[in-house]
């Protein structure tokens, strides 16, 4: 069985292109390890220069848009937390190790796979070097 850094090398990203909004025009994110560093990104970029009330409405906006595990971490991160001024900076934090959690590990699972000489990386038989 492949790891998740195996599939997600061999996953074909065509159709994860397209991205979803809420009303607000609050990026919609899951969870996935694909669109972590946009979200991450837009996140930021949204309570940048925020204060005090606008901040707090900044991460209303950016929690609503939050589905699934995303939307769960979220709610360990908590509402108090949430409203810090650095509230953002935790959430990012905690869901980059939701999504990532053994990169590591990963990382030395996807070399291995990378050095077998049949291996699910490898070049397959009658396969040219361009393909």
């Amino acid at each position: 069985m492949a790891s998740f850094s195996i599939s997600s090398v061999l996953f074909s990203a065509s159709a994860s292109q397209d991205y979803k909004e809420t009303k607000q025009g609050t990026y919609v994110y899951k969870g996935d390890g694909i669109n972590f560093y946009e979200w991450e990104f837009r996140t930021k970029l949204r309570v940048a220069g925020k204060t005090g009330e606008h901040y707090v409405d900044a991460v209303s906006k950016i929690v609503d848009g939050l589905r699934g595990d995303a939307f769960v971490v979220a709610q360990e991160v908590g509402l108090e937390s949430l409203h810090e001024h650095d509230g953002v900076e935790t959430l990012t934090k905690k869901m980059r190790e939701m999504v990532f959690p053994m990169t590591t590990q990963e990382a030395k699972e996807l070399f291995r796979q990378y050095t077998k000489p049949n291996g699910l990386l490898s070049r397959q038989q009658g396969e040219s070097m361009k393909q």
